[in-house]
């Protein structure tokens, strides 16, 4: 199936949830904030949150600096 990841598209296994993408993409998921359709997902729902062919994601990490 295929999600939008901050505006570009990727191709994932079905009943991928939001934490399979996220270990699949990057090292770690500290200081990450995650939202799909729109919807703010709660970190302690990262593993049970199920995507969905063409939901749109965005991740946003955090970073240091000033």
């Amino acid at each position: 199936m295929e999600v939008t990841l901050n505006s570009e598209k990727h191709t994932i296994d079905d009943n991928s949830s939001v934490a399979n993408l996220i270990a699949r993409l990057y090292d770690t998921d500290k200081g990450m904030a995650v939202a799909v359709n729109n919807t703010l997902i709660p970190r302690d729902k990262w593993d049970s949150h199920k995507l969905a062919d063409n939901d749109d994601v965005i991740i946003i990490k955090a970073a240091y600096g000033g």
